[in-house]
Protein backbone atom coordinates (compact mmCIF):
# COMPACT_ATOMS: atom_id res chain seq x y z
CA UNK A 1 0.00 0.00 0.00
CA UNK A 2 1.33 3.45 -0.94
CA UNK A 3 2.10 6.02 1.74
CA UNK A 4 0.38 9.42 1.69
CA UNK A 5 3.62 10.96 0.47
CA UNK A 6 3.88 8.49 -2.42
CA UNK A 7 0.22 9.06 -3.30
CA UNK A 8 0.90 12.79 -3.58
CA UNK A 9 4.01 12.15 -5.69
CA UNK A 10 2.07 9.86 -8.02
CA UNK A 11 -0.70 12.44 -8.39
CA UNK A 12 1.90 15.06 -9.29
CA UNK A 13 3.71 12.73 -11.73
CA UNK A 14 0.41 11.91 -13.43
CA UNK A 15 -0.02 15.62 -14.18
CA UNK A 16 3.61 16.33 -15.02
CA UNK A 17 4.44 13.19 -17.01
CA UNK A 18 1.10 11.75 -18.11
CA UNK A 19 -0.42 8.31 -17.59
CA UNK A 20 0.09 6.88 -21.08
CA UNK A 21 3.05 5.19 -22.74
CA UNK A 22 4.65 7.62 -25.19
CA UNK A 23 7.72 8.70 -27.10
CA UNK A 24 9.46 11.96 -26.26
CA UNK A 25 11.09 13.82 -29.11
CA UNK A 26 14.73 12.80 -29.75
CA UNK A 27 14.70 10.04 -27.12
CA UNK A 28 15.88 6.53 -27.90
CA UNK A 29 13.02 4.44 -26.52
CA UNK A 30 9.56 4.67 -25.01
CA UNK A 31 8.62 6.40 -21.79
CA UNK A 32 6.14 4.51 -19.62
CA UNK A 33 3.29 6.07 -17.73
CA UNK A 34 4.40 8.45 -14.95
CA UNK A 35 7.58 9.37 -16.84
CA UNK A 36 9.76 6.25 -16.56
CA UNK A 37 12.17 6.42 -19.52
CA UNK A 38 13.19 2.97 -20.71
CA UNK A 39 16.62 3.90 -22.07
CA UNK A 40 17.65 5.20 -18.63
CA UNK A 41 15.83 2.49 -16.65
CA UNK A 42 15.91 -0.66 -18.81
CA UNK A 43 15.50 -3.07 -15.89
CA UNK A 44 12.38 -1.43 -14.43
CA UNK A 45 9.75 -4.13 -13.90
CA UNK A 46 7.07 -1.99 -15.55
CA UNK A 47 8.67 -2.63 -18.96
CA UNK A 48 8.42 -6.41 -18.56
CA UNK A 49 4.66 -6.00 -18.19
CA UNK A 50 4.44 -3.59 -21.12
CA UNK A 51 6.42 -5.99 -23.34
CA UNK A 52 4.22 -8.92 -22.34
CA UNK A 53 1.07 -6.95 -23.05
CA UNK A 54 2.44 -5.80 -26.42
CA UNK A 55 3.23 -9.41 -27.34
CA UNK A 56 -0.29 -10.58 -26.46
CA UNK A 57 -1.62 -7.80 -28.73
CA UNK A 58 0.50 -9.08 -31.64
CA UNK A 59 3.24 -6.46 -31.43
CA UNK A 60 6.52 -8.36 -31.89
CA UNK A 61 8.92 -5.46 -32.50
CA UNK A 62 11.23 -4.07 -29.80
CA UNK A 63 9.77 -1.02 -28.10
CA UNK A 64 12.34 1.35 -29.65
CA UNK A 65 10.90 0.37 -33.05
CA UNK A 66 7.25 0.78 -32.13
CA UNK A 67 5.10 2.95 -34.36
CA UNK A 68 2.62 5.47 -32.99
CA UNK A 69 -0.11 3.00 -33.93
CA UNK A 70 1.48 0.32 -31.72
CA UNK A 71 1.61 2.65 -28.73
CA UNK A 72 -1.97 3.79 -29.34
CA UNK A 73 -3.15 0.16 -29.41
CA UNK A 74 -1.44 -0.62 -26.10
CA UNK A 75 -2.68 2.54 -24.37
CA UNK A 76 -6.27 1.97 -25.52
CA UNK A 77 -6.17 -1.61 -24.24
CA UNK A 78 -4.87 -0.54 -20.82
CA UNK A 79 -7.21 2.41 -20.42
CA UNK A 80 -10.29 0.23 -20.95
CA UNK A 81 -9.35 -2.09 -18.07
CA UNK A 82 -9.33 -0.85 -14.48
CA UNK A 83 -7.29 -3.83 -13.27
CA UNK A 84 -4.48 -2.97 -15.71
CA UNK A 85 -4.58 0.71 -14.78
CA UNK A 86 -4.21 -0.26 -11.11
CA UNK A 87 -1.42 -2.70 -11.91
CA UNK A 88 0.64 -0.11 -13.78
CA UNK A 89 0.11 2.48 -11.04
CA UNK A 90 1.51 -0.04 -8.54
CA UNK A 91 4.49 -0.85 -10.77
CA UNK A 92 5.26 2.85 -11.29
CA UNK A 93 4.97 3.52 -7.54
CA UNK A 94 7.29 0.59 -6.82
CA UNK A 95 9.85 2.03 -9.24
CA UNK A 96 9.68 5.52 -7.74
CA UNK A 97 9.90 4.30 -4.15
CA UNK A 98 13.29 2.80 -5.01
CA UNK A 99 14.30 5.71 -7.24
CA UNK A 100 13.52 8.37 -4.63
CA UNK A 101 15.37 6.52 -1.86
CA UNK A 102 18.55 8.03 -3.30
CA UNK A 103 17.00 11.50 -3.16
CA UNK A 104 16.68 11.30 0.67
CA UNK A 105 13.20 12.80 0.62
CA UNK A 106 12.82 12.11 4.35
CA UNK A 107 15.35 14.90 4.96
CA UNK A 108 12.99 17.54 3.54
CA UNK A 109 9.97 19.28 4.99
CA UNK A 110 6.70 18.10 3.45
CA UNK A 111 6.32 21.50 1.73
CA UNK A 112 9.53 20.81 -0.22
CA UNK A 113 9.08 17.15 -1.15
CA UNK A 114 7.29 17.60 -4.49
CA UNK A 115 9.82 20.17 -5.67
CA UNK A 116 12.78 17.96 -4.74
CA UNK A 117 11.16 14.92 -6.31
CA UNK A 118 10.54 16.84 -9.52
CA UNK A 119 14.12 18.12 -9.64
CA UNK A 120 15.50 14.67 -8.92
CA UNK A 121 13.38 13.08 -11.67
CA UNK A 122 14.74 15.67 -14.10
CA UNK A 123 18.39 15.19 -13.11
CA UNK A 124 19.80 13.82 -9.82
CA UNK A 125 23.01 15.82 -10.17
CA UNK A 126 21.25 19.11 -10.98
CA UNK A 127 18.86 18.40 -8.12
CA UNK A 128 21.69 18.19 -5.60
CA UNK A 129 23.33 21.27 -7.08
CA UNK A 130 20.04 23.11 -6.56
CA UNK A 131 19.78 21.85 -2.99
CA UNK A 132 23.32 23.09 -2.36
CA UNK A 133 22.37 26.44 -3.92
CA UNK A 134 19.39 26.56 -1.54
CA UNK A 135 21.56 25.76 1.49
CA UNK A 136 24.06 28.49 0.56
CA UNK A 137 21.24 31.01 0.05
CA UNK A 138 19.73 30.12 3.43
CA UNK A 139 23.17 30.71 4.93
CA UNK A 140 23.91 34.00 3.12
CA UNK A 141 20.49 35.35 4.13
CA UNK A 142 21.12 34.56 7.79
CA UNK A 143 18.43 31.88 8.13
CA UNK A 144 20.99 29.24 9.06
CA UNK A 145 24.53 29.71 10.32
CA UNK A 146 26.88 27.53 8.33
CA UNK A 147 29.73 27.76 5.86
CA UNK A 148 29.45 28.12 2.09
CA UNK A 149 29.49 24.67 0.55
CA UNK A 150 30.60 23.53 -2.90
CA UNK A 151 27.86 23.39 -5.54
CA UNK A 152 29.07 20.18 -7.13
CA UNK A 153 25.97 17.97 -7.18
CA UNK A 154 27.42 15.49 -4.68
CA UNK A 155 25.47 14.74 -1.50
CA UNK A 156 28.54 14.70 0.73
CA UNK A 157 28.92 15.18 4.48
CA UNK A 158 28.96 19.00 4.37
CA UNK A 159 25.83 19.08 2.21
CA UNK A 160 23.95 16.72 4.53
CA UNK A 161 24.94 18.76 7.60
CA UNK A 162 23.74 21.94 5.91
CA UNK A 163 20.53 20.23 4.86
CA UNK A 164 19.88 19.15 8.44
CA UNK A 165 20.24 22.77 9.58
CA UNK A 166 17.73 23.83 6.92
CA UNK A 167 15.30 21.09 7.96
CA UNK A 168 15.45 22.26 11.59
CA UNK A 169 14.56 25.82 10.55
CA UNK A 170 11.80 24.54 8.23
CA UNK A 171 10.29 22.55 11.10
CA UNK A 172 10.51 25.28 13.74
CA UNK A 173 9.83 28.57 11.92
CA UNK A 174 6.73 29.53 9.98
CA UNK A 175 6.99 29.62 6.17
CA UNK A 176 10.73 28.89 6.12
CA UNK A 177 9.99 25.63 4.30
CA UNK A 178 8.39 27.56 1.44
CA UNK A 179 11.32 29.94 1.34
CA UNK A 180 13.80 27.05 1.18
CA UNK A 181 11.75 25.47 -1.60
CA UNK A 182 11.87 28.72 -3.59
CA UNK A 183 15.66 28.93 -3.18
CA UNK A 184 16.11 25.38 -4.45
CA UNK A 185 13.83 25.94 -7.44
CA UNK A 186 15.71 29.14 -8.26
CA UNK A 187 18.90 27.09 -8.09
CA UNK A 188 17.51 24.59 -10.61
CA UNK A 189 16.47 27.36 -12.99
CA UNK A 190 19.93 28.93 -12.61
CA UNK A 191 21.61 25.62 -13.46
CA UNK A 192 19.52 25.27 -16.61
CA UNK A 193 20.33 28.85 -17.61
CA UNK A 194 24.04 28.00 -17.38
CA UNK A 195 23.57 24.94 -19.56
CA UNK A 196 21.60 26.87 -22.17
CA UNK A 197 24.35 29.50 -22.38
CA UNK A 198 26.91 26.72 -22.75
CA UNK A 199 25.03 24.90 -25.52
CA UNK A 200 21.67 26.41 -26.55
CA UNK A 201 20.96 23.81 -29.23
CA UNK A 202 21.40 20.90 -26.83
CA UNK A 203 19.83 22.26 -23.65
CA UNK A 204 17.08 24.67 -24.68
CA UNK A 205 14.42 21.96 -24.91
CA UNK A 206 15.41 20.62 -21.48
CA UNK A 207 15.10 24.11 -20.04
CA UNK A 208 11.64 24.44 -21.57
CA UNK A 209 10.76 21.06 -20.07
CA UNK A 210 11.83 22.32 -16.65
CA UNK A 211 9.71 25.44 -17.07
CA UNK A 212 6.73 23.17 -17.75
CA UNK A 213 7.49 21.20 -14.61
CA UNK A 214 7.55 24.46 -12.63
CA UNK A 215 4.06 25.25 -13.93
CA UNK A 216 2.84 21.81 -12.88
CA UNK A 217 4.28 22.35 -9.41
CA UNK A 218 2.37 25.61 -9.10
CA UNK A 219 -0.84 23.93 -10.28
CA UNK A 220 -0.36 21.22 -7.66
CA UNK A 221 -0.38 23.67 -4.74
Amino acid sequence: MMTNQMNKLMEYLAKAEGTNIHYNDKELDITAMYGIYRHSNPSAKIFEEIDYLAFTLGIKEKSYNWLDSHIETINKYINKRDELISKFIELAAEFYEQFYNRARLSMFHSDCVLAVASMYTTSPKLCWKSIQYGINTMNSNGIIYYKKIAVDGVAGEETIKGLNKCLYECNTRKNISLLFESYMLLGMTTEYSKLVKLNPKKYMEYSIGWDNRMKKLQENR
